[in-house]
């Protein structure tokens, strides 16, 4: 299982990364877009095996913000040779309308990765199994948000799987995408090809420390570091790099977990060849 690492937009993640020995990263198109001169380089793609591309719809809807479709498009074109994969541009709340983008994209020589979600109105189960039987590799989303209970997810994801699991073949396994889903009893429970996480970054933000034990992962924190937790802008030089280390550490840490949760599918039949 691959585990990709968020906020590859910001150069300060970028070396945690590098140095916590993370070899997947992703990056959000809603923040990048801000940064006029960034591009996703040769030399920036070189430090790691694959750069992820997200939309950033989510973030930029709850700020009342709107992403182009053909703006988006035209910046994964610029990119493609360094970016893979990159999602498609999401309609929060519209899934006719997620869909006519991830069509608008494709006519424009793009191949973006689709996203079922767990949202309100439900999306139609028949979408999951056409993206199923259309596409090799997809993502599912909704997930990490705070809108639905845990027992809600799975049974969400349940169906989900249940669903993936009937168009699945040992010829043509399905690789599935799980946007922010890094909790281990789901890693555990279903065969996530790849995943992302932006809980690693809570050393800086939280001042939480993970501990991965061999069997589960610890979260290690006193009152008062979560009383005393705020924006790594706002530490002093000593703060930013205890800090930086403490992310450094959790990466490590997640990097532990997601070789272990590997190993557990390994054992249950499910290899990567990719």
């Amino acid at each position: 299982m691959r585990m990709f690492f968020a906020n590859a937009e910001e150069p300060e993640s970028v070396d945690i990364c590098i140095k916590a020995g993370a070899e997947y990263v992703l990056g959000t198109y809603a923040v990048i877009r801000r940064k006029p001169d960034y591009l996703v380089n040769p030399l920036l793609a070189a430090k790691f095996k694959t750069f992820f591309l997200d939309s950033g719809a989510f973030s930029a809807f709850t700020i009342g913000e709107q992403i182009d479709v053909n703006e988006y498009g035209r910046f994964c074109l610029a990119n493609k040779s360094y970016v893979r994969p990159y999602a498609n541009l999401d309609v929060i709340g519209d899934w006719k309308g997620t869909l006519v983008n991830q069509r608008r994209l494709e006519s424009m020589g793009l191949a973006p990765m689709p996203v079922f979600h767990l949202a309100t109105p439900a999306e139609p189960w028949g979408l999951l199994d056409d993206l199923c039987r259309r596409y090799d590799y997809f993502a599912i989303g909704g997930v990490a948000t705070k809108n639905f209970t845990p027992s809600e997810k799975r049974v969400f994801l349940d169906k989900c799987w249940a669903i993936i699991m009937r168009r699945w073949t040992p010829a043509r396994p399905i690789k599935v995408h799980g946007f922010g889903v890094t909790g281990q009893r789901l890693l555990e429970a279903y065969p996530w090809y790849s995943v992302d996480s932006t809980s690693w970054i809570v050393g800086r933000t939280r001042r939480l420390i993970f501990n991965w034990t061999g069997r589960h992962l610890d979260v290690l924190g006193t009152a008062k570091d979560k009383a005393e937790s705020g924006r790594a802008d706002v530490l002093d030089s000593e703060g930013k790099r205890r800090w930086r280390e403490c992310d450094t550490h959790n990466v490590k840490q997640l990097l532990l977990m997601s070789r272990a949760i590997t190993d557990i599918w390994a054992s249950r039949g499910v290899v990567w060849s990719n």
